[in-house]
C-alpha cells in the first residue's frame, strides 16, 4: 500500500478518502477492515455500499483477507440495513414492490399523466421523477403539477398492492430514529463506499450513526458523481460530511490501472469544471505506453460502420463501446449482428424501444391466427395515439388512419411465407410503407412536438431498416433483434466487445475503450435538466474506465468536451 492508502486504512478519525478511478479504493477499504480487526478484539464494522453485488464482493474480499477469526464485519447496502432493522422491530408490514410491476405502474402513470396534462412523456421520465420527488428533503409542491400528479397516482398504487419501494425503507428507518422508536446500529466503525451517490437521506444515516459515537470513513469520488436524477449529492455531499463531522480528508492520488497518456486527458477534462470539485493530482503508476485517439465522421452510420470493422478485425481483444444513451448504441449493435460480429450488450436490447417493440410485436402477430387486434392498438399507442383512444381511431368508418389500418390489417393477414429475400423483403417494405402512413395520420390527428415527431420516425425507420438488411424468415429476423445479441449469453471475461452506457460502465474497466458519439447535443446532452458538469464527469467516467488504448469518436459536429480533452499537456 501507497502512504495515502496506508493514511486512511488506519485513521482512527471521521476521515473523508477521495479516491479516483483505479487508486485502489476497494483494496484501501478491505486493508482498512483487517488492521481494525488485528487491532481491537471484537470489533464492530457496517460497510455500505450501493449495490448488493458490490456488498457481496466487499464481504468476499474481507473474509478471504481477514480468514477464520473474522469479527463482527457485516456488508451491506443502506437499503437493506434499513430493510433488516425494521423487519426485525416488526415496522414493516408491506412487502417491496417488485421491479416488474413498478415498471408497469410507471408506465401507466405516464399514459395517464400525459393524457390528462397534455406534456410529452417518454418511458422514463415518470421513474425519474419518482426518484428525485421521493429522496429525504424534497418538497413535492415545489414542482410542476404534472410531476406532483406522477408522485400521488405512485403513492397511490403502492398502496393499492400494500407495497413500499426501495427509498421508503430509508426514510422510515430515519423517521423512526428521528423519533426514538429505534436506536442507530451499534457499530464501532462504519465505512461508506460510493459516497458521492448518496442523497440527503443517506447523508442523514450517516451522521445519525457518526454523532451516535461510530467512528466514520467515507470512500468518495466527487468527480464521478453521475446520479443527480436520482437525487445524489456528489460534491455538496461530500463536503457537508467533511465540515459537519470535521472530518479529516485523505487523497489517494495513484492511478494503478490506466496509462499516462489517458489520465492525462481524463484529468484534463474534469479539471474544467473549476469551483465543484475537489482538485486532485493523479498521476498514472504503469507511466507511459498508451494511446488515446480522437476520431471524426460525416455520419452516425460512418462511425458504426468504422468501429464494426475495427472490433471485426480482433474480436476477442477485449473491447468496450460506451455511449452517453442507449440510443446511441443501436446503429452499431446492427451492425454487428448483420456481419455477425461477437459481442455482449450489457442493456437494453434493439427490440426494448416501444417503436421498436411494437412494431416486432406487430409482426410477430402476422404469423397467429387469428390476428391479434390489440397487436396494432399497442402499435397506434407507440405512434402516439393516447391510449384512451387507440379503441375508438380503429373502430373508425373513414379517413387516412383507417385505410391505413385496413392495408395494415390485409398485408398481416397475407404474410410472405416464400424462402427468397427478395420476397420477404418486399413484404416487410410494404408493411413499413403502412406503418409510416399510419405515423402520418396519428401526427396530424395530435400535433406532437417537431422533436417527438423526429424521433417516432427515425426509430420506425430504424427497425425496417434493420430487419431489410437480415436474412432469414421472418421469425428468424425478429428473434435476432429481440435477442439484441448473436452471440451467447452475455458474458465480459470472454474477451468479446462489451457495448454499454457511461452510467453502466462506472466500476468497469476494460483493455481497450471506444466512447462513441461525443457529439454536441449528445454528449453534453441537449435534453432540459442536463447540466454540463455532470455531463463533463459522465465522458470522464467513461475515459477512465480504458486501461491502454482510448478512442473517441463523433459524428457531424464535435463536442466542445473534445478540445478540453486534447488540452493535456
Amino acid at each position: 500500500m501507497n502512504e495515502a492508502q496506508l493514511a486512511a486504512a488506519h485513521s482512527l478519525e471521521h476521515t473523508s478518502v477521495i479516491a479516483p478511478p483505479g487508486s485502489g479504493k476497494t483494496h484501501t477499504l478491505v486493508e482498512r477492515c483487517a488492521h481494525l480487526a488485528n487491532t481491537f478484539a471484537g470489533v464492530r464494522i457496517i460497510n455500505v455500499t450501493f449495490t448488493r453485488e458490490a456488498a457481496d464482493e466487499m464481504q468476499t474480499r474481507v473474509a478471504r483477507r481477514v480468514g477464520a477469526s473474522t469479527p463482527s464485519i457485516v456488508s451491506n447496502t443502506f437499503h437493506s440495513l434499513c430493510k433488516s432493522r425494521l423487519v426485525a422491530l416488526k415496522l414493516l408490514p408491506e412487502r417491496i414492490i417488485q421491479s416488474g410491476y413498478r415498471s408497469h405502474l410507471l408506465r401507466k402513470i405516464t399514459a395517464e399523466v400525459a393524457f390528462k396534462h397534455k406534456v410529452n412523456l417518454k418511458d422514463g421520465d415518470a421513474g425519474v421523477v419518482v426518484e428525485q420527488l421521493k429522496r429525504f428533503g424534497i418538497n413535492p409542491t415545489e414542482y410542476d403539477p404534472w410531476k406532483q400528479d406522477v408522485l400521488a397516482l405512485y403513492e397511490k398504487g403502492l398502496r393499492d398492492e400494500n407495497c413500499v419501494d426501495l427509498s421508503d425503507l430509508v426514510l422510515r428507518y430515519l423517521k423512526r430514529l428521528a423519533d426514538g422508536t429505534i436506536e442507530p446500529f451499534r457499530a464501532d466503525f462504519l465505512h461508506v463506499d460510493e459516497y458521492q451517490d448518496t442523497d440527503a437521506g443517506q447523508l442523514d444515516f450517516v451522521l445519525r450513526h457518526a454523532n451516535s459515537g461510530c467512528v466514520t470513513t467515507i470512500v468518495a469520488d466527487d468527480d464521478q458523481a453521475i446520479y443527480s436524477f436520482r437525487a445524489s449529492l456528489g460534491y455538496q455531499g461530500v463536503t457537508q460530511f467533511e465540515e459537519q463531522l470535521n472530518a479529516r480528508r485523505i487523497i489517494l492520488t495513484t492511478n494503478y490501472r490506466s496509462r499516462a497518456e489517458i489520465v492525462e486527458s481524463a484529468n484534463a477534462l474534469v479539471a474544467k469544471n473549476v469551483g465543484m470539485r475537489i482538485e486532485k493530482h493523479v498521476h498514472a503508476e504503469r507511466g507511459q505506453g498508451g494511446k488515446v485517439q480522437v476520431i471524426g465522421f460525416a455520419k452516425r452510420e460512418d462511425e458504426a460502420a468504422h468501429v464494426r470493422m475495427v472490433l471485426q478485425a480482433n474480436p476477442y481483444a477485449g473491447w468496450a463501446v460506451i455511449a452517453r444513451n442507449n440510443a446511441d448504441l443501436i446503429l452499431l449493435q446492427m451492425e454487428l449482428i448483420v456481419h455477425g460480429v461477437p459481442f455482449v450488450r450489457l442493456g437494453p436490447g434493439l427490440g426494448d424501444g416501444e417503436i421498436t417493440a411494437a412494431f416486432l410485436s406487430l409482426l410477430r402477430a402476422s404469423t397467429q391466427r387469428p390476428l391479434n387486434e390489440q397487436a396494432i392498438e399497442y402499435f397506434l399507442c407507440a405512434l402516439g395515439a393516447p391510449m384512451a383512444d387507440a379503441a375508438l381511431l380503429l373502430a373508425q368508418e373513414s379517413g387516412a388512419l383507417t385505410d391505413a389500418v385496413k392495408s395494415l390489417r390485409t398485408h398481416l393477414g397475407h404474410p410472405s411465407r416464400r424462402s427468397e429475400k427478395s420476397d420477404m423483403d418486399s413484404w416487410l417494405a410494404s408493411v413499413g410503407v403502412i406503418a409510416e402512413q399510419m405515423l402520418a395520420s396519428v401526427n396530424a390527428l395530435y400535433n406532437p412536438s417537431p422533436k417527438a415527431m423526429m424521433r417516432r420516425a427515425t426509430q420506425l425507420d430504424f427497425v425496417t431498416n434493420s430487419l431489410l438488411r437480415l436474412n432469414g424468415s421472418l421469425l428468424q429476423r425478429l428473434a435476432l433483434i429481440e435477442k439484441g445479441s448473436n452471440g451467447d449469453e452475455p458474458s465480459v471475461s470472454d474477451g468479446r466487445a462489451v457495448l454499454l452506457t457511461a452510467h453502466a460502465s462506472k466500476g468497469m474497466e476494460f483493455p481497450k475503450v471506444w466512447i462513441v458519439q461525443v457529439s454536441e447535443g449528445t454528449l453534453p446532452s441537449s435534453e432540459s435538466g442536463a447540466n454540463i458538469w455532470e455531463e463533463r464527469r459522465l465522458l470522464f467516467v467513461a475515459m477512465t474506465r480504458a486501461k491502454d488504448e482510448l478512442y473517441i469518436s463523433y459524428s457531424d459536429t464535435k463536442s466542445a468536451f473534445i478540445d478540453e480533452v486534447q488540452e493535456r499537456g
